[in-house]
Parts: structure tokens; C-alpha cells; sequence
């Protein structure tokens, strides 16, 4: 039996592309952006398929989250095939348009079904369950393919679409000035509980659920890590680029970009203010547990 899912794959950082052929319709994951590699190969790949290019089986495109690098080519989706919905969370759909994540000069993405929550799709041989996950950013999404074709056992099997909640390339999951670290650390532990034969992430090759899982533990143990970093650097006021450069040196010095650090650096900072352990005084953050060890001293 033919392998169920096309992985299109972009050269460098470019993003993923899934597609899986139903008994209802063909599912996409992810649009990609207009001038990766990715997408131009799969709408080559839909137009020559047979039966696709005279539209006798409808296409649905499931976007993981807004961001351009999976979302921009959403419209172009729409303009290449006309029997066509794009399905999004509610999150998501909020964020399409938002002018410093579209394409510039892009063509508005439309949304023809919103998913409010987890969502069971039928598509015949297949189910789609959709899996808030947010973190990366919010409203982000995967999606738990189950196979239930029951003629070969050996792929009734569960493959989860995880987007950029899970990445083995610098930078990491949380290097945007959306994400959440709070939110990202629940929705690693709360995937890493799934049941699924194979890991399909937005960026780079696929991870076998044993290798996911020892990549979500290790993301957790670097986020913990950089926050202990944090607090035992605040031992006197400091400024969010000191910060930046004392927790993320090793990624500065290997080349990464200042402002994904910086943005990394925020998010921890946030995550801690949220939970009363540090504050901002003018522009200079302040460790609260610290501040409480003097104050007991001098008592």
C-alpha cells in the first residue's frame, strides 16, 4: 500500500507542506509561502494529479497558524483551485490579515471554516482532529491524523501534524514576539501524552514519536534552564539587552539574530512577571524572589 502523506519540503528554513488523499477530498496542511519551493511543487504536483486537475474531489487546506512562512500562500491556494476551504482556528483566522504577517502586496486570506476548539473532520478513510496548541503563537493548532482503513493493519496508525509547536532548528519554537512560554511548555507536555506513530513538523524532517517526545523534553529543560539563567542573573537591576545577551550568548555567538533573542527574552520575562517573581522598574527588571532573601537578611 502507497505511503498515505506527500511531504513537500523547502530548501533552508522554508516551510512544510502535508497532503493526504481522502476518500472525501484532499487535505492539505499548511499553504506555505508564494515563493518557496514547497508550494510551488505541490500546486504542479494537485494540477497533474489524476483527478485533481478536473476538480472531482474537493481540496481542504488546514493552516496550523497565521504566521507567513505557512499562511501566505493561503490565497494563491484559492486562486489555483476553485473547489477549495481553508479551515483555521478562530485565533488564526484573527491574525490572517494583520499587515506585519502578510505578504506584502499579498492578496487578503479568507477563511471559510473556523474551528473554535478540538474538532473531529470525516473524510471517509480518514479522521482529522484538530488540537489547539498554542504557544509558538496564539491560536496555533496541530492536527492528529488517524488512518482507519482496516484492510492493512500495519497503517491504522495516528500521525500528528504539529506545525512550529516542535522545531530541531535554531531559532527555537518561542523566538517570536507572540509566543508564550507559559502557554508553550503545557501545550509540549500535553503533546508529548498523544498517541501517534510519526511527528510531522512544520520545518525540517520527520521525527518518530520517541525522538518527538526526547525533543519536547529537552525544549523543557532549556526553557526551565533559561529562567533559572534569568533570575540568577537579576541579583541587581537589569536591562532586557543585558538579559538577552547573558541568557542567549551561545546563540548570539553561533550567529543568531538579536531580535529573535531579544524576543525570546521578553517572553521569559513576561512568563515570570505573570507568576510575581520579577518586576519592571523604569525600564530595569528586578528579581522579586531576590528582592524577598535581602529582606530577610536584614531582618
Amino acid at each position: 500500500m502507497e505511503w498515505p502523506i506527500k511531504s513537500f519540503r523547502s530548501n533552508s528554513l522554508g516551510s512544510n507542506i502535508y497532503v493526504i488523499f481522502s476518500e472525501i477530498g484532499i487535505i492539505v496542511i499548511d499553504a506555505g509561502f508564494p515563493k518557496d519551493s514547497a508550494f510551488k511543487q505541490v500546486i504542479h504536483y494537485l494540477k497533474e494529479f489524476p483527478g485533481t486537475a478536473s476538480h472531482q474531489k474537493p481540496i481542504y487546506l488546514f493552516l496550523t497558524h497565521y504566521h507567513t512562512r505557512h499562511a501566505g500562500a493561503a490565497a494563491e491556494f484559492k486562486d489555483s483551485f476553485s473547489d477549495i476551504e481553508v479551515l483555521a482556528h478562530i485565533d488564526t483566522v484573527h491574525h490572517l490579515n494583520d499587515k506585519d504577517l502578510v505578504v506584502k502586496g499579498g492578496k487578503p486570506i479568507l477563511c471559510d471554516q473556523v474551528i473554535k476548539g478540538p474538532k473531529e473532520f470525516d473524510f471517509g478513510n480518514y479522521s482529522l482532529l484538530s488540537i489547539p496548541l498554542p504557544g509558538h503563537c496564539e491560536g496555533h493548532c496541530a492536527y492528529l491524523l488517524h488512518n482507519l482503513d482496516d484492510t492493512n493493519p500495519s497503517y491504522d496508525n495516528k500521525y500528528l501534524f504539529t506545525g512550529d509547536l516542535l522545531s530541531i532548528f535554531a531559532p527555537p519554537t518561542y523566538s517570536m514576539r507572540d509566543s508564550n512560554v507559559a502557554r508553550l511548555i503545557d501545550s509540549l507536555r500535553r503533546a508529548s501524552d498523544l498517541k501517534f506513530l510519526i511527528a510531522f513538523p512544520g520545518h525540517g524532517p520527520t521525527l518518530v514519536r520517541r525522538q518527538f517526545v526526547t525533543a519536547a523534553a529537552l525544549t523543557l529543560i532549556d526553557l526551565i534552564a533559561c529562567e533559572e539563567n534569568v533570575l540568577k542573573y537579576l541579583s541587581a537591576p537589569r536591562s532586557t539587552e543585558e538579559i538577552c545577551k547573558y541568557v542567549f550568548d551561545r546563540l548570539l555567538h553561533s550567529g543568531e539574530d538579536l531580535q529573535s533573542c531579544l524576543n525570546m527574552t521578553l517572553n521569559h520575562l513576561k512568563k515570570l512577571q505573570d507568576e510575581g517573581r520579577v518586576q519592571n522598574e523604569q525600564g530595569m527588571w528586578v528579581s522579586l524572589e531576590k528582592q524577598t532573601e535581602l529582606h530577610v537578611e536584614k531582618l
